[in-house]
């Protein structure tokens, strides 16, 4: 009998974690979390929306993490070209 394939999967991510890793990734590019909100998910209020309670969906949180992920990989890039 197999596993269903969810059952590895970690628990989603508190919206305190979430906004966490927000204000990392903002000051790791140099930018604010709100230019960051607009980048990844056209929405500037994103992290403010988490400071004052609200959460995101799953979908939106893979939003933002594919386009940290992407973006992590395009600036790595060009500081290895740059050395």
């Amino acid at each position: 009998m197999t596993k269903h394939p969810f059952a590895k999967r970690k628990p989603a991510p508190t919206d305190k974690e979430v906004l966490a890793e927000i204000n990392e990734a903002a000051k790791l590019f140099g930018m604010k979390p709100s230019s960051l909100g607009m980048l990844a998910l056209q929405n500037a209020y994103v992290a403010e929306r988490l400071k004052r309670g609200g959460s995101l969906t799953l979908a939106t949180l893979h939003r933002l993490r594919s386009y940290l992920d992407v973006e992590h990989q395009r600036r790595s890039k060009k500081a290895r070209k740059a050395a």
